[in-house]
């Protein structure tokens, strides 16, 4: 007999407590097992095997404990599941290839941009082939700063079990100057993202990481301090069931009202006039099935809320410094910034849907 909250391990148990224990598994399983076949928008799955093999542990051992759970990848057959799959080692792609070959209906291609496998590995770090080049205008001007923006480009087929499976490019804020000034200035930049997932789910994700630089040439290395990856925009209109379309010269009439205020809001309240519609500028649309274009900002570091001492606000705009706010949105009325406002306030509390 135990008691609540009282922690029983599974070879303390009799061949009778552990089947009733697994008849009760079971039976609370079954609603689990059901919402999985609703395709709910957003819906993931976690497939964590019970045991993970050891370090000098044979291919068959791993195939035993850790590819057992693949027949789970079958259910990617639901157009907008996601299943996460995780593992001490890299499952090898063939294999997993093999499973998403069998789904009904559904190119592999497809199912897999759903699919992510996370290999846990044992800490160590690896080395993976990338390609660096330039990006931005601004900060690629030695006088401005000494670090530049970056553009990382993936080998595809090298990412397989790290944190860039199924990546190919990727943006990497760099932090201009090799000091911890900046080094806050990049982390203010980073907030900026999450606080605006806060608002909506139609954002850029964006997430962190510590770089260390080398000079090519003289081998000098600058850091390592933090920097940020931003979510490819291809990524972001997948997430959001659209796509990325280049249409400059779009005006306010044009994009979809009521995320267009909810944009503007937000880059009035961190105080960001770096973006133009008309141009492109900072700005992606995202074409939606219907047709409807919807506008997602994004790179903040102009702003006021991130405050740079290189940030200078454009002189067409009359402003003395990036924490002089401007709305730079469609007219609308108080009752339509209210309503907008309130509907922010509701994300914020309860989350995105």
């Amino acid at each position: 007999m135990t008691t609540a909250g009282e922690v029983v391990r599974l070879e303390d148990l009799g061949d009778e407590d552990r089947a009733v224990r697994f008849a009760r598994l079971q039976e609370r399983m079954v609603p689990v097992y059901e919402a999985w076949r609703r395709d709910v928008e957003g819906e993931s799955i976690v497939v964590v095997p019970s045991v993970v093999p050891g370090p000098s542990s044979t291919g068959t051992v791993l195939q035993a404990y850790e590819e057992r759970f693949l027949f789970l990848l079958l259910l990617l057959r639901q157009p907008r599941l996601r299943v996460i799959y995780v593992t001490g080692r890299p499952v090898p792609p063939q294999i997993v290839d093999y499973y998403l070959g069998l789904l009904p209906g559904v190119i592999p291609s497809q199912a897999r941009r759903r699919l992510h496998m996370v290999a846990a590995h044992d800490g160590s770090s690896r080395n993976i082939p990338v390609k660096l080049s330039a990006r931005g205008h601004f900060r690629r001007m030695a006088r401005n700063c000494s670090l530049v923006p970056l553009r990382v480009e993936f080998q595809k087929e090298a990412m397989d079990g790290t944190p860039f499976e199924g990546q190919t490019t990727l943006k990497l804020g760099t932090g201009c100057e090799d000091s911890k000034e900046f080094e806050q200035i990049t982390l203010r930049e980073y907030l900026a993202y999450p606080m605006f997932n806060m608002v909506t789910p139609l954002a850029f994700r964006a997430r962190l990481a510590r770089a260390t630089y080398v000079d090519d040439k003289s081998k000098k290395k600058k850091g390592p301090r933090y920097a940020l990856f931003i979510e490819h925009e291809n990524e972001v209109a997948r997430r959001n069931e659209g796509r990325i379309v280049e249409l400059p010269r779009v005006s306010f009439a044009d994009v979809d009202g009521e995320t267009l205020t909810r944009a503007m809001l937000y880059e009035f309240m961190i105080g960001n006039t770096d973006m133009s519609i008309w141009a492109l500028h900072n700005i992606r649309l995202i074409q939606k099935p219907n047709r409807t274009l919807i506008v997602v900002p994004y790179d903040f570091d102009l702003s006021g809320f991130v405050h740079a001492p290189y940030a200078i606000p454009d002189r067409k705009l009359g402003l003395r410094s990036v924490v002089d706010r401007l709305y730079r949105g469609p007219c609308r009325t108080v009752e339509q910034f209210d309503a907008a406002a309130a509907s922010n306030s509701s994300i914020v509390r309860h989350g995105p849907r």
